[in-house]
């Protein structure tokens, strides 16, 4: 007969196993908290910088605000960075109804000596008509996206039906406005 192995285990050698895997649970929550903190985070800035601006020129496009008359962009700078690519445009807006000229800021994917259909509110030239307005879903729908990562990020705190609901009807939701901003502004 052979020995039968000791399948008993120390009590400090159980109490080690119990305090290393109360670890791991710890650093998983941490884990699941510090993701919902940093997607929350992302669609919270981008939401609250980049979306009242794209809602502005999405009511310039529509003809909602703003008075209309023609744009000529006069000069375009490019303001890049390191990390960032960003062309800051300016024009000359002449009124339609006055014909008043107005040096405004303009849209930033103009081309210099090219005269638009426009409107201006608040001292911003935006492109009249539906490209304009198809345009500035651009950012519409990039804050749509980083929204669509809070419930990926929540995980086991929904259930998975509102989870994946919630998840798929923003992401498809930002990726379609996306996708109609960039068909739109090859036209």
């Amino acid at each position: 007969m052979s020995p039968r192995p000791n399948r008993r285990r120390s009590f400090r050698a159980r109490q080690q196993d119990a305090h290393h895997q109360q670890q791991e649970e710890r650093t998983q929550k941490f884990l699941k908290i510090f993701y919902l903190v940093v997607a929350v985070v992302i669609a919270g800035v981008w939401n609250v910088m980049e979306t009242p601006p794209a809602i502005k020129e999405v009511g310039i496009g529509t003809g909602l605000i703003g008075i209309p008359g023609t744009l000529t962009i006069l000069e375009c700078t490019d303001q890049s960075t390191a990390k960032f690519s960003r062309r800051r445009c300016d024009g000359d807006f002449v009124y339609a109804s006055t014909g008043e000229h107005v040096t405004v800021r303009a849209f930033s994917w103009g081309t210099v000596g090219e005269v638009y259909p426009a409107r201006i509110a608040d001292g911003q030239a935006g492109y009249a008509g539906a490209r304009g307005a198809l345009a500035a879903l651009l950012d519409i729908g990039t804050g749509l996206l980083f929204l669509g990562l809070v419930p990926a990020t929540a995980g086991s705190w929904l259930s998975s039906r509102v989870r994946r609901g919630l998840g798929y009807s923003l992401t498809g939701g930002g990726l379609l406005a996306m996708g109609v901003s960039v068909v739109t502004s090859f036209l």
